[in-house]
C-alpha cells in the first residue's frame, strides 16, 4: 500500500510541476495582452488610429474606388 502512496505522491508532484508551467505561460500571454491593451487606449485618448486600422483604410478605398 505504501507504494500505491508513493506512487501517487509522484505523480500529484508531477502534475503540480505541469500546471505550474502552464499557469506561467497564461500569465505571460495575460501579461502581453495588458500591455497591448494599454497601448490601444492611450492611442485613443491621443486620437491615434491603431497601425492595423490605418493601413485597411487605403485598402478600402481602393476598392470602392
Amino acid at each position: 500500500m505504501q507504494e500505491g502512496k508513493g506512487y501517487i505522491n509522484e505523480v500529484a508532484e508531477r502534475a503540480g510541476v505541469a500546471v505550474g508551467m502552464v499557469l506561467r505561460i497564461g500569465l505571460e500571454l495575460v501579461s502581453g495582452f495588458g500591455d497591448g491593451l494599454r497601448q490601444g487606449m492611450k492611442g485613443c485618448e491621443e486620437g491615434e488610429a491603431p497601425k492595423e486600422a490605418s493601413e485597411e483604410t487605403p485598402r478600402e478605398e481602393e476598392s470602392s474606388g
